[in-house]
């Protein structure tokens, strides 16, 4: 199947999360002035779907992921969960961080996902039966009573998203939570993540900088770009650029803001690299992520055109 039928259902009804002309500003060291990382982000994710977010190093995927979760205060512009404005840290947006050591190491496992369930307020008498639940989820029913030091890096994140999961987040944050695993763990992760997100109905915004890893779980793709310096002209092909809603909404800006491209994804699950359709796909991405190059003038943006469909054994996927 493709997108999940609860995800397109959910397109036709008002979006979980709402991001409005989002701008984020941090000082220069130095300078005196601020440095702009953010600039005209518009987006609305619906209940159920699974968004990646990827882009180069340094282009705002963590800060825009941050200031969903809270973590951030947008410059300018909002933010609104269920038509609330998100002001703050709250347990409806839970984050997984790329970091495999957070985790709490005085804790045991059961430990770790039951401290959440306490400062969700759950009572007590109904988190251990939670917590053993979700932890048999992620395969770690045999593991409650071992603390972080006994475990790998892949199944102290198997905990993180266990802990995660377990106080029902309107929305999962994961900020490349397998960019430490070798590839073999990566991998079952991926499946095991997937199966999580149809087994709960999560909705999750997922950073990465794995282009394979955005196309085999995202139903749709965003992909962010270094900001043109200030002055700098550029702009990007109207082909790549879709509508912020995935369909109803202004058409994204080809100029100047942060959002390169926010694209569906229409390939049948489970996905493989080798699917019809996959190397296409992967291509396009790595030429909108590749869209700027340097010059000692600045930033000059570079034409894109569809790709013609090609062998997928000739395009192989690879890690950006």
């Amino acid at each position: 199947m493709g997108m999940l039928p609860d995800y397109q259902q959910a397109k036709k009804t008002t979006p979980l999360l709402v991001v409005n002309s989002l701008h984020k500003r941090f000082p220069a060291p130095g300078s005196g002035g601020d440095l702009t990382v953010l600039a005209e982000v518009e987006l609305a994710v619906h209940r159920g779907e699974f968004l990646s977010i990827i882009g180069r190093s340094g282009c705002g995927k963590t800060t825009l992921l941050r200031c969903i979760a809270g973590f951030e205060k947008p410059s300018r512009g909002s933010l609104r969960i269920e038509g609330r404005e998100i002001t703050g840290p709250g347990i409806d947006r839970m984050m997984v961080f790329q970091d495999t050591e957070q985790l709490f190491p005085w804790l045991t496992v059961l430990g770790n996902v039951e401290f959440a369930l306490q400062a969700a307020r759950v009572p007590r008498r109904e988190r251990r039966a939670r917590a053993v639940h979700f932890l048999e989820m992620v395969g770690l029913e045999r593991f409650l009573d071992y603390y972080p030091h006994q475990l790998s890096g892949g199944m102290k994140q198997r905990v993180a998203i266990a802990r995660a999961l377990s106080v029902r987040p309107r929305m999962l944050l994961m900020d490349e939570p397998f960019a430490a695993l070798d590839a073999m763990t990566r991998s079952l992760l991926q499946q095991e993540l997937l199966q999580l997100w149809q087994q709960t109905k999560a909705t999750i915004i997922f950073v990465t900088h794995n282009i394979q890893e955005a196309i085999i779980q995202s139903d749709r793709i965003l992909v962010l770009r270094p900001l043109l310096p200030a002055g700098s002209t550029g702009s990007r092909d109207p082909a790549f650029i879709r509508a912020a809603g995935g369909g109803a909404g202004p058409v994204l800006n080809p100029g100047l803001g942060s959002m390169a491209a926010l694209i569906d994804n229409p390939l049948p699950r489970p996905r493989q690299p080798d699917m019809p359709g996959f190397g296409v796909i992967w291509r396009q991405l790595h030429r909108l992520i590749g869209l700027e190059v340097g010059t000692r003038a600045g930033l000059v943006a570079q034409p894109v055109a569809e790709p013609a469909a090609q062998p997928v054994a000739e395009a192989a996927p690879v890690s950006t």
